[in-house]
């Protein structure tokens, strides 16, 4: 898969996803039924280039809790949306104008509240919404999501032919995860090709979960497809990150995705799963061969990050953040 500077913002969208791709549950998932989803991961990864689950009872509730919470919150105006920005820009609120391009010449329209460990881990923090009920809706998502990422990591593990540990041993601290709540406000003016809702880009970590109440998200498959996902009630996308890509040599390819503008407003609920800070990630053994060299140097989840943060960065022309394991 191209990485992001090499993606084409301006590939034109050729279809949606086939209604044929495999959907794993995420029941399956949590009471290790892996012969029920190591094969449909394996063609998912060959031919898709992403994954779809079905979430549990319990995962729609909190799902629905959360959007509750997510649409009251961006509806307050901006001076009081405003009061939970942290000045560092590591978590809590941030406003559209702030959100970085991932490519040239774009302009992201998304607002998000962002969740990471020091926020998640003090309650007590100024950052934290003062409105009942989102701090244990919004803690009650990262818990559960998480819980979910780890039954995937290890089910994706399984299916490349990775130690069933491999990534869950190196996805374990939580310490540059991000739960980003986002907002895309509706449009109703002519749009030029610049305005997006966020440019074509692969995420940095080692997978992604990602929840959308509207259509407006593209993914690219393997073959460079550009497809649309249409929502489905209690269906999660699970993206392949950069990470994921290193550690496979590029058998599994990170997933390039891009949010169009669309009539309706849209929220979405998106959690990278990261590796560990001080990780090594490079090529595993079993992905290189003569035939196939190792195609990625090493390289640490805070560097990547960083790296990936200045090119967005520079791209807007702007200098949102400046810690290095920003998102």
């Amino acid at each position: 898969m191209p990485s992001t500077p090499q993606l084409d913002q301006a590939e034109r969208l050729t279809g949606v996803i086939d209604p044929a791709m495999p959907v794993l549950s995420a029941r399956d998932l949590f009471d290790g039924e892996w012969s029920r989803v190591v094969d449909p991961i394996r063609t998912c990864v060959r031919a898709h280039g992403f994954l779809c689950v079905d979430l549990t009872g319990h995962h729609r509730v909190l799902t629905t809790s959360l959007l509750v919470q997510m649409e009251r919150f961006f509806a307050l105006d901006a001076a009081t949306k405003a009061r939970v920005r942290d000045p560092g820009g590591h978590y809590g609120w941030t406003p559209s104008s702030a959100e970085p391009a991932y490519q040239p010449g774009t302009s992201s329209n998304v607002e998000s509240y962002d969740l990471e460990r020091p926020l998640i881990d003090n309650l007590a923090d100024p950052f934290w919404p003062v409105q009942p009920g989102f701090q244990t809706a919004a803690l009650d998502g990262w818990r559960a999501y998480l819980a979910l990422a780890d039954a995937l990591l290890e089910a994706i593990a399984r299916a490349v032919d990775l130690r069933p540990d491999f990534l869950t041993s190196q996805c374990r601290t939580r310490e540059l995860n991000t739960m980003r709540l986002l907002h895309y406000p509706a449009h109703t003016a002519p749009l030029t090709s610049e305005q997006v809702g966020i440019a074509a880009h692969t995420d940095f970590e080692c997978i992604t979960l990602l929840y959308q109440t509207r259509p407006g998200l593209e993914l690219r498959t393997p073959d460079g497809r550009w497809l649309d996902a249409p929502t489905q009630a209690g269906r999660l996308i699970v993206l392949f990150d950069d990470m994921l890509e290193r550690w496979t040599n590029g058998a599994v390819l990170a997933t390039g995705h891009r949010v169009r503008r669309t009539r309706d407003a849209r929220y979405s609920i998106v959690t990278f799963v990261a590796v560990d800070p001080g990780v090594p990630v490079g090529p595993q053994p079993a992905f290189v061969s003569a035939e196939r060299p190792a195609a990625y140097p090493a390289t640490e989840q805070g560097r990547h990050i960083s790296d990936e943060m200045a090119r967005a960065r520079m791209y807007a022309g702007r200098d949102r953040k400046t810690d290095p394991t920003d998102r």
